[in-house]
């Protein structure tokens, strides 16, 4: 393929020509022989056909332009329909397959649209299959040029639903920020559309954005030294109501994170990173203040196979890819400055509040209060974590 209104395939035999344009604005051609065997011309019709419905009906768009490749699968024609504001979080590994479903319900079953930076378009018959929805789009956008793209922005700009896949936060970060990528995700943002994301896809959902630009961090290396190199925030990609001052967290319980995210949390308490926010790009100003720190700062994280499903007015529930209590929601709030936090000295970090929701439990991420689930306290010191949970467990 050599761009979007690339040829997809040509089949000759005898004197049939067949050729499908595989783009939303270009109708699929083709010539049948000119033959009194009617047998031999319905059976090049169905042919035609098939082939057709296999890249219309399934696969009705692949292209790619400078820095940007694009899939579609099912009507890719533009729709509008009602859509409903909410927030996926979803913790990395195996998908969560009604975290999907509720966002095509969100959606209208409008159009929906997965951004990633590398990757493939997996997504889309695994979305597809689950029905009610007019279109899904994969979007690998790896460029600033690609994320600059006029046709890119477009496709952006019309879904009902906008799903950030896992990756690597930093290339979002690096490639997306400052484009018109970013432009058009918020301009979606504001028009009361559902957002989510997996692994990476989630890291970016906050309003502080820890970036791992040199690399990730452990909790053991964060706790030791809260400066650690491998520490590194940047400026939020996206505002999304409901999630200021949160920095979020995935692969949590799995990879032992509670201890990063505690020190995150204590970092940006006591500075946060500097953001320059831009009137002309979003619709509402948050104020922060870069020398004295967010004294509200808060984290959600999530353990994979897990996603928080938050409505418009905060209300989150967690739900898990299979049966069980194993999946489980974290959020996480100081309730004071940390003691000690300073270059290559470990923290001391005392009372942090966790309130932790397994599966089928509830919290309001406005209000900061939630049911189902059990709250408890961490303290930090000599590079560990203390609990005040009887089993002494830290998540």
């Amino acid at each position: 393929s050599s761009g979007i209104n690339a040829e997809y395939g040509e089949i000759i035999k005898s004197r049939i020509l067949f050729t499908v344009h595989c783009h939303p604005h270009l109708q699929p051609n083709f010539t049948l022989p000119h033959t009194k065997d009617r047998m031999m011309k319905a059976a090049l019709l169905c042919f035609a056909l098939l082939f057709v419905g296999l890249c219309i009906g399934f696969e009705d768009v692949l292209g790619d332009g400078p820095g940007y490749y694009y899939y579609c699968t099912g009507n890719c024609t533009d729709i509008v329909t009602p859509t409903k504001r909410g927030i996926v979080f979803m913790g990395g590994g195996t998908d969560v397959d009604n975290a999907y479903k509720w966002m095509i319900k969100q959606s209208g079953g409008g159009n929906f649209v997965v951004l990633r930076a590398d990757g493939t378009d997996a997504y889309n018959p695994y979305i597809y299959a689950m029905g009610g929805i007019h279109s899904v789009t994969t979007l690998i956008v790896n460029t600033t040029e690609g994320a600059n793209d006029p046709f890119v922005n477009q496709i952006i700009q019309g879904a009902e639903a906008l799903f950030f896949a896992g990756g690597d936060q930093y290339k979002y970060y690096s490639i997306w920020g400052g484009t018109d990528l970013q432009k058009s995700v918020q301009q979606v943002i504001n028009n009361n559309v559902t957002v989510g994301g997996t692994s990476a896809g989630m890291e970016i959902l906050g309003s502080y954005l820890y970036t791992a630009e040199y690399g990730s961090v452990v909790s053991s290396q964060a706790l030791k030294n809260p400066y650690n190199k491998y520490i590194t925030f940047g400026q939020p990609l996206f505002l999304i109501p409901n999630v200021e001052h949160v920095i979020t967290d995935m692969h949590f319980f799995q990879r032992t994170r509670m201890g990063r995210l505690v020190t995150f949390l204590a970092r940006l308490m006591e500075q946060t990173p500097e953001v320059e926010i831009n009137k002309n790009l979003y619709s509402n100003e948050i104020k922060i203040n870069a020398q004295s720190g967010d004294p509200l700062v808060r984290g959600i994280a999530c353990d994979e196979q897990t996603a928080l499903l938050v409505d418009e007015n905060g209300n989150g529930i967690v739900i898990g890819q299979t049966a069980g209590s194993d999946h489980v929601a974290y959020l996480v709030k100081p309730t004071q400055s940390p003691t000690v936090c300073e270059k290559k000295v470990p923290l001391v970090f005392d009372k942090i509040s966790v309130y932790r929701v397994p599966q089928g439990g509830t919290f309001n991420i406005v209000n900061w209060q939630g049911s189902g689930g059990t709250l408890y306290y961490l303290d930090a010191s000599n590079g560990a974590l203390n609990s005040t949970q009887p089993n002494g467990g830290i998540s």
